[in-house]
C-alpha cells in the first residue's frame, strides 16, 4: 500500500505493470520508433542506481486504471513520505519484487540472452572479417559488448543481495 495525496493505493507487479512499463517507459527516437523497449530501459536504470527507476516502477504498479495514475512528482512524494528512499536496500527490494512475478522474470532473462546475442554476432562478424581496420574497429566492439554484459550481470547479482 502506498498513499499519495492522501489516497492509498495498492502497488502490484503483475501483468498490467508489465504492460505498462514495456510501453510507456520505452525510449523512441525522433519518428517515434522503439530504440528500448521499457523493461529493458527499467533494468539499465536499476543497475545504473538511477533514482527514476524506482518512481517509475511503482507509478506503473498502482493499481488503477492507467488514465488515473497519479503524476511523477505525486508518487514520488509519496515515496519519500513513507520513508521508500531512506531504505538502503531500495533497488535490491524492487528488483526482487520484479523478479517475483514470473512474467517479468522471463522478460529478464529475455533482456539477458539479447544482451548475450550482441556480443555472439560481434564475434562472428569479427571472425568474418580481413581487412585490418575494421577488425580493429569490430575488436573494440565486441570488448565493448562484453564488458558491458559482464557489468549487467555483476550489478544483477549485487541487486540479488
Amino acid at each position: 500500500m502506498l498513499k499519495i495525496n492522501g489516497k492509498d493505493y495498492d502497488v502490484k507487479f503483475n501483468m498490467q505493470f508489465a504492460n505498462r512499463l514495456i510501453e510507456d517507459y520505452a525510449v523512441k527516437n525522433n519518428d517515434g520508433q522503439v530504440t528500448l523497449d521499457g523493461f529493458s530501459h527499467l533494468i539499465n536504470d536499476l543497475v545504473d542506481c538511477q533514482p527514476e527507476a524506482i518512481i517509475n516502477a511503482y507509478r506503473y504498479a498502482l493499481d488503477v486504471p492507467t488514465k488515473q495514475l497519479p503524476s511523477l512528482n505525486d508518487v514520488a512524494q509519496g515515496l519519500e513520505e513513507a520513508g521508500v528512499f531512506k531504505n538502503p536496500d531500495v533497488l535490491s527490494d524492487l528488483f526482487k519484487k520484479l523478479k517475483d512475478n514470473g512474467f517479468l522474470m522471463l522478460k529478464l532473462k529475455a533482456y539477458l540472452k539479447s544482451r548475450q546475442n550482441i556480443v555472439d554476432v560481434s564475434k562472428k562478424v569479427l571472425s568474418g572479417l580481413t581487412d585490418k581496420d575494421q577488425k580493429e574497429s569490430a575488436t573494440i566492439d565486441l570488448k565493448s559488448a562484453e564488458a558491458g554484459l559482464t557489468q549487467i550481470k555483476k550489478e544483477l547479482k549485487q541487486l540479488e543481495k
